[in-house]
């Protein structure tokens, strides 16, 4: 079975746990609503970078949630 990847980079956090915190309860909410929907995780590379994996069922899933939830950021991959 393929799973889809919305892979986010973010720059320059002051803190990536509060921004893991608040996508929690924003964005987080808004995405286990989403067709498709599977799982989103951030997590801290260092420095002041952050990300993010979202994981969809399918590709189209994927790319409706990037283009309304994840606009500007990010790219799908096919696992």
């Amino acid at each position: 079975m393929a799973m889809y990847l919305v892979i986010c980079k973010f720059n320059h956090m002051s803190s990536v746990a509060e921004a893991a915190r608040r996508a929690e309860s924003g964005l987080g909410q808004r995405l286990k609503q989403s067709p498709g929907f599977l799982g989103y995780y951030v997590f801290d590379a260092g420095d002041g970078v952050g990300g993010s994996v979202t994981m969809f069922e399918d590709k189209e899933a994927a790319l409706v949630a990037k283009r309304r939830l994840l606009p500007g950021s990010g790219r799908v991959w096919s696992t």
